[in-house]
């Protein structure tokens, strides 16, 4: 997931806590939370459900819909490789004998 800094200060705001009180509770500095508020620094994982709990919200309510919040993990794209020429021969008679 990615958080949306907007998102996040307005739900910090509905909290009713300032930077300084989230820092705290989250054991970051009131930096941290402004750089993750102005989307200077983007927020690491491990603080999504700490953020969650001390604003009292959903991952939902802080993920940034414009971007791509698919999997926390992302796999590189890996082609698989391709049957050499006597490979695909072999494969292509035993098909055309199974028929």
């Amino acid at each position: 997931m990615i958080v949306s800094g907007h998102k996040l200060r307005a739900a910090r705001e509905r909290a009713g806590i300032t930077q300084q009180e989230l820092g705290k509770l989250l054991g970051v500095m009131k930096a941290t939370v402004c750089g993750w508020e102005t989307g200077r620094h983007p927020v690491h994982p491990k603080y999504h459900a700490k953020l969650c709990a001390a604003l009292k919200c959903f991952p939902s309510d802080l993920a940034d819909d414009d971007a791509d919040n698919g999997d926390l993990i992302s796999f590189p794209s890996v082609t698989p490789p391709q049957p050499t020429t006597d490979e695909h021969t072999v494969a292509l008679h035993t098909l055309a004998e199974s028929i």
